[in-house]
């Protein structure tokens, strides 16, 4: 799988959008969106910081919307049903 570089301006091969693709793929579609809402926050919080390390190696720290997730600032919307 391949994803636009930004830095290069070329394809570049990331496993990160390969484990987005897969992840999305192993969802079982006969679960309720509120079994499901809790993981997909999670792995949107794992996303944006394999990103952020992908394309800031060595730098440390937390990608801001990873931290936006957690205070429920971004992505406030997927909850679970009750």
């Amino acid at each position: 799988l391949f994803f636009l570089d930004e830095h290069r301006q070329g394809w570049d091969e990331s496993h990160i959008a390969a484990q987005i693709i897969e992840f999305l793929h192993d969802l079982d579609k006969s679960q309720s969106w509120s079994t499901v809402a809790d993981r997909f926050k999670e792995r949107a919080q794992w996303i944006w910081q394999q990103w952020y390390e992908e394309t800031h190696p060595g730098q440390g720290g937390t990608h801001p919307v990873v931290d936006l997730i957690q205070d429920d600032r971004y992505l406030n919307r997927v909850v679970p049903l009750n």
